[in-house]
């Protein structure tokens, strides 16, 4: 009930400070892929009661499929796979963008709120310590087919203050945020990069609008479709 309180007050309404381990990602995107169902009876994956028969090796929804881990090299293709969910989200370059700033409410959302806490979904899709449950995407050290995408839409009103500069010089025009920050989380809105159709809840797709936005570097895209 604190992760559902707090997605409900301070996720929507605050700037949430980073993760150490998380600060540094270079690809503007993090990404969780879940191998495990914990929670019965919310409609999601195949954990069922009584837990202790039907949720102890239970699977979430699946919505990818594991190709390849780069730590070691081993293809999955060939193999028998249990089944993955994979989510993400992906940000804007400039820091001033709310995809930027808001990132880790964004992040909040996707690992704790919308998968831990209503899905019940843990766990890494290999148990190897090289394999994170959730990371940036440059850390994942796996490839897979897609994921599904998270976004933030924001809003925050400013009040224009012009400020005078001593003996009429270096004045100068001065936004002030206001205390209504309200923050939505919504399935992304993307471009399919093979057709270039409106493609939503697709983590690959919503990268290539930024892109095409000039919000993300070619290389930065580049990087990100070598896990996706």
């Amino acid at each position: 009930e604190n992760i559902k309180s707090f997605r409900h007050g301070k996720a929507k309404n605050t700037l949430l400070e980073g993760f150490d381990s998380l600060e540094g990602c270079e690809l503007n995107s993090m990404m969780c892929c879940f191998g495990r169902d914990r929670q019965p009876n919310d409609n999601n994956g195949n954990c069922a009661d009584p837990i202790e028969q039907n949720c102890v090796d239970a699977d979430p929804a699946d919505n990818s499929n594991l190709c390849y881990t780069t730590f070691d090299g081993k293809f999955y293709a060939d193999r028998t796979e249990d089944e993955i969910h994979c989510h993400g989200l992906a940000w804007a370059n400039d820091a001033g963008d709310f995809t930027n700033q808001l990132k880790f409410n964004n992040f909040f959302f996707v690992s704790f709120f919308d998968h831990m806490y209503q899905r019940g979904y843990v766990e890494n899709v290999v148990d190897m310590d090289e394999v994170p449950m959730c990371s940036c995407m440059e850390d994942m050290n796996i490839r897979v087919s897609r994921s599904d995408c998270t976004q933030i839409d924001a809003s925050l009103t400013f009040s224009l203050r012009y400020v005078f500069g001593e003996g009429g010089n270096d004045d100068e025009l001065v936004a002030i945020p206001g205390n209504d920050l309200e923050i939505q989380f919504n399935s992304c809105q993307g471009i399919n990069p093979g057709n270039g159709n409106a493609q939503n809840n697709d983590l690959a797709s919503y990268v290539y609008r930024l892109n095409q936005e000039d919000k993300i570097s070619d290389l930065t895209q580049t990087e990100i479709f070598k896990t996706l």
